[in-house]
């Protein structure tokens, strides 16, 4: 699809979003700022870039938008008149994407996080935007200071369900595994970071959690269905690149945690609307139903 369908489509979904759950969004924005574009143009613009070419917003808006989709603009305002409107699509972008562009479990479904970070470690102490927010936290590539992202897609790659957190929340955090399987059930694959105590909690609410052990453990033997989905668990990291190099979801630049926030939803929701997304295909052998998951946090007995 052109980027300009692209746009449109989006353009389209965002009204129809607004008019069935907040219909006097944009009356009220109109008496309260007098501009001259509606929320729906707004998001399709913010949502846009994220599926454009361009890694500068500034220069996405000046080029796309005032000059190249004009005809689709023709009340668009400057860009620092922009920049300023832009924070009043807060209330809307995530409710957006929870009500109408999360998907439904599949086959089998992957869970993972990623860093977003907000600066360099060593700018920590010098960092004003996101001081008493943002926290250190570490991945195999050492510290950084910031948030993270905790997605599950299915095997079709489509998002799931995805929470943001600070970056010291570990993965396998008990609370924020009941939060984001609190609608999920069905085959869930993660790595060793999800190796949890709550194994049997997840079980009773339908969920089959699976994951790699440590060297430390007894290794657990699973029906070939499992097994296949657990060699393709790179699927999600798939994700994560598109969205980080992409969607660019990530970057340093903030001026606000309103634009950070704006930007991590407008991302996700541009990443519903790609063309395609990393998939694999469903395993075909036919097998006995799936056994309930062994505990996985089982230690082997030192020799």
């Amino acid at each position: 699809m052109l980027f300009r369908d692209k746009i449109t489509q989006i353009f389209y979904d965002f009204d129809e979003y607004l008019k069935k759950n907040h219909p006097d969004a944009d009356r009220s924005f109109s008496l309260t700022n007098q501009p001259r574009m509606s929320l729906s143009e707004m998001a399709s613009i913010a949502i846009g870039y994220h599926q454009s070419k361009y890694k500068c917003f500034k220069y996405y808006y000046q080029e796309e938008i005032l000059i190249n989709l004009k005809s689709y603009f023709p009340n668009a305002v400057s860009y620092e008149r922009f920049v300023v409107l832009k924070n009043r699509l807060k209330p809307y972008l995530e409710p957006f994407m929870r009500t109408t562009r999360l998907s439904k479990p599949t086959d089998a479904n992957f869970i993972d996080a990623s860093k977003l970070e907000v600066c360099h470690v060593m700018r920590v102490p010098s960092h004003k935007v996101f001081k008493g927010q943002a926290k250190y936290g570490r991945t195999i590539m050492g510290r950084f200071f910031g948030f993270k992202f905790h997605l599950i897609i299915n095997h079709l790659g489509q998002i799931i369900d995805l929470i943001i957190s600070t970056g010291n929340v570990a993965d396998n955090n008990k609370n924020l595994l009941r939060k984001i399987t609190e609608n999920f059930w069905g085959l869930l694959i993660g790595d060793k970071g999800y190796i949890t105590s709550i194994n049997h909690e997840l079980e009773k609410n339908g969920i089959h959690l699976v994951t790699k052990v440590r060297k430390n453990m007894i290794p657990v033997k699973y029906p070939p269905r499992v097994e296949y989905y657990k060699r393709h668990r790179g699927l999600i990291e798939t994700s994560n690149d598109l969205l980080k190099n992409k969607a660019n979801i990530q970057h340093t630049r903030h001026r606000s945690t309103v634009n950070f926030e704006i930007n991590i939803w407008a991302a996700m929701i541009a990443y519903t609307y790609n063309d395609k997304l990393p998939s694999i295909k469903t395993f075909k052998q036919n097998i006995k139903p799936l056994a309930p998951i062994q505990n996985q946090m089982q230690v082997a007995i030192a020799a």
